[in-house]
């Protein structure tokens, strides 16, 4: 029965669909995301990814049920690609039961591997049952086979339906006996098999006797590893380590869920490039590029809207257009009072701005005390301030005071700049694009509006289909909540999203906020280092916003730091990696080149995007900022004592008098600064 939503986008996690939800919503990946998994390879392979990155939907769309619903019941289509899929999430088996209640580990990895074998056996012969009757000539040959698995051999099992009575008793009183060992402190447990016999021995069982399945792997679908303790883990890769045809084994988990890489043979470890290959979808999905992401994610969401009744273009290459966008009519933004009219229009152009009253404020508390009044005046104070005004457009009137802000910085006479800002800023509004005023403007533009807003009390905007696909940051679920929020707040404001007019930029900006407040809190770090490392996000949040809203801002759109980690000890490098598995940072595999050695690469991460709207900072990686060891070693301090110390050393180039000593002169022809 299909369910119904208003929303389109109210379910976000793929392990809440049912098995038409994934065939339905499924859209694939640029050159096809089987060819990336490879189930019918020798190899086993680790498919790792962020919360949200696909890696549940894609493991379900290659199980057998859901490719048996993709071929309409082919079963010569389902079988022709080589491999079948049995996907087995390890969340199901409550994992955390097998551990603690007066019993020794040893005991309870024992058990556990014995349990997880009956499962994947069990799900192993409830697939090969779709392909022919349980209770045909082939599977009763294979459950013979099956049965001498056992120790002592199972007798009289020559019908699939009695191994499966045989199999469903033995998992129940295993349920019965772990359920019970808190209170009778006995955990009454006979293991019937070697580890792994059942996994392997039956899947050649029935590749050998299913007729359907002679030809095929037994690809064993293994998702939610991070549900796994280390010792449970342990197991699961000596499977990896064992594996041998006719399985295919593949093990699906979060970034941050590999607990061990360790096996139970003498603790030797599985290599990658060895014993297994690594898919991190994560930076799969972003290497793609901006254009191929921006298809797929689109892709993504026109499905669901179709389900919905929606109307969407079939071309994956045409975008949505239920959403207000960026102005494009350059010539109606070029002093960008179309972009701020949200903000303006509830305070009259008459009104000083609040970056004119403060920098007429840092004017006066500079000014030295006891020179004569022709030295520095009121009169030139406000000579100044006049020369800089631009009542009718606050974005060039806020980039003028920035330019006098850097001269200001480089000790330039002020009545001297702001003549020259004055005159350049009406030759720009005259037209004229070819000056370095306009250019100022063009790299300051997104930073500069932001202040405008925040000095206005106002919300910074995102908005627009390409900044949405943008903030998701290659993590598709990312996507879902940022539309699955917008939807929300436009229905709250009484609109009727994606059936009329295009959503608002607010509420876009509103939704946008949420699903950034929803990340951060979504973010359950496990371990002593949970508090230190959203501390450490919350501390990025803080640098990288403080240069934004600067005075003068020494940099452009800073989202992004670099750092040599050769210089940091192990636990801030382990604590940097952390953050990265949590999708909290993204790292850049290319580095970043040092300023002063080129031959030094240097480590270089991006705060995620979406968290990044949390502190309004800017969502582009543009600049980028370089943390000295002992910095970066300060995000990850229990005391905000030095961190602190360090932003305000910062802050201190950034803000008036920019950390200079010496007196201001605003006499034309004199040096400004000394």
């Amino acid at each position: 029965m299909r369910r119904f939503s208003e929303n389109p986008f109210s379910v976000t996690k793929a392990v809440d669909f049912t098995d038409d939800d994934i065939l339905e919503y499924w859209v694939d990946f640029p050159g096809g995301y089987e060819n990336l998994v490879n189930p019918t390879g020798p190899g086993a392979m680790l498919i790792l990814g962020g919360k949200g990155s696909g890696k549940t939907h894609l493991m379900r769309f290659l199980s057998v049920p859901v490719q048996t619903k993709l071929f309409k019941g082919d079963i010569r289509q389902v079988t022709s690609s080589g491999f079948i899929g049995v996907y087995l999430p390890c969340g199901g088996l409550n994992a955390s039961r097998f551990a603690g209640k007066h019993q020794e580990p040893e005991a309870w990895g024992a058990v556990f591997q014995y349990y997880m074998d009956l499962s994947l056996l069990q799900l192993g012969i409830a697939t090969a049952s779709l392909f022919v009757p349980l209770g045909s000539t082939e599977l009763g040959q294979a459950a013979e086979e099956i049965a001498s698995l056992f120790s002592p051999i199972l007798g009289g099992m020559n019908s699939m339906e009695r191994l499966c009575n045989f199999l469903d008793t033995e998992r129940q009183q295993i349920d019965f006996a772990v359920n019970n060992a808190a209170l009778t402190r006995v955990l009454n447990v006979q293991i019937r098999a070697n580890p792994s016999e059942l996994v392997f021995g039956g899947a050649a069982a029935l590749t050998k006797y299913v007729q359907p399945l002679q030809h095929c792997r037994i690809a064993y679908l293994i998702d939610e590893f991070e549900n796994l303790g280390a010792d449970q883990q342990r197991y699961v890769n000596s499977l990896i380590r064992e594996q041998r045809p006719p399985v295919s084994i593949r093990v699906g988990g979060r970034l941050y869920g590999v607990r061990t890489v360790e096996t139970f043979s003498a603790g030797e470890p599985i290599r990658e490039g060895s014993e297994y290959e690594g898919l991190r979808l994560d930076d799969r999905i972003r290497a793609i590029g901006d254009k191929g992401y921006l298809t797929f994610a689109t892709s993504l969401c026109a499905s669901r809207l179709r389900r919905h009744g929606i109307d969407v273009p079939r071309n994956p290459d045409e975008e949505l257009r239920f959403f207000e966008e960026a102005f494009e009519d350059i010539e109606s933004t070029r002093d960008g009072r179309p972009e701020l009219d949200f903000v303006l229009g509830k305070h009259p152009s008459s009104e000083a701005r609040p970056w004119i009253k403060e920098l007429r404020k840092s004017l006066a508390e500079s000014a030295p005390r006891g020179e004569a009044p022709e030295v520095f005046s009121e009169e030139n104070i406000d000579h100044i301030v006049r020369r800089i005004s631009v009542p009718e457009s606050p974005l060039v009137e806020r980039i003028g005071v920035h330019l006098l802000y850097l001269a200001w910085n480089e000790g330039r006479s002020l009545l001297d700049a702001s003549e020259d800002i004055s005159l350049q800023a009406a030759t720009y509004l005259r037209g004229d694009d070819a000056t370095s005023f306009a250019e100022q403007l063009r790299r300051w533009r997104a930073d500069l509006t932001a202040q405008i807003c925040r000095a206005y009390k106002q919300p910074v905007p995102y908005y627009g289909w390409r900044t949405l696909v943008d903030l998701s940051h290659g993590l598709p679920r990312n996507l879902l909540v940022i539309l699955k929020q917008i939807t929300n707040w436009a229905e709250f404001s009484g609109r009727s999203p994606f059936r009329g007019r295009p959503i608002s930029r607010e509420s876009q900006t509103v939704g946008i906020k949420k699903a950034a407040e929803w990340f951060l809190n979504d973010v359950a770090i496990e371990g002593d280092d949970g508090e230190i490392l959203r501390g450490a996000a919350r501390r990025l949040g803080q640098l990288f916003r403080t240069y934004r809203f600067a005075q003068k801002p020494s940099e452009v759109g800073v989202s992004t730091f670099s750092v040599d980690k050769n210089k940091l000890d192990d636990q801030t490098t382990q604590r940097l990696h952390r953050l990265v598995q949590w999708s909290l940072l993204v790292e850049e595999p290319r580095g970043h080149r040092d300023k002063n050695d080129n031959d030094r690469i240097d480590s270089k991460y991006q705060i995620n995007r979406l968290l990044a709207t949390y502190w309004e900072i800017s969502t582009a990686r543009r600049a980028t900022l370089p943390l000295s060891a002992e910095e970066c070693i300060s995000l990850f301090d229990k005391s905000d004592s030095t961190f602190r110390e360090s932003l305000a050393k910062r802050s201190a180039g950034m803000t008036p008098p920019f950390g200079r000593r010496g007196r201001i002169l605003v006499q034309q022809g004199q040096q400004g600064l000394f």
